[in-house]
């Protein structure tokens, strides 16, 4: 018979919270943040010049646009 742990979690995480313990899990997540903000900072480096030109292009056709 199959078990449903839709208001748990299935067995094998509680394994591994109880064998690698909170700490590491803690620790694994802040290393996950700090690789995803080094990613952030690594796209909007590369982008960031893109963005603000199409952002001062869209601001010119406005104001082109209320002139006429």
């Amino acid at each position: 018979m199959q078990k449903n742990y839709h208001y748990g979690a299935p067995p094998f995480l509680n394994h591994y919270n109880k064998v690698r313990g909170l700490n590491s899990m803690k620790n694994e997540r802040i290393e996950m943040l700090r690789i995803g903000k080094i990613c952030a900072d690594r796209w909007w480096h590369h982008t960031k010049s893109i963005i603000l030109s199409k952002q001062h292009i869209e601001a010119m056709k406005k104001a082109t646009s209320t002139a006429k």
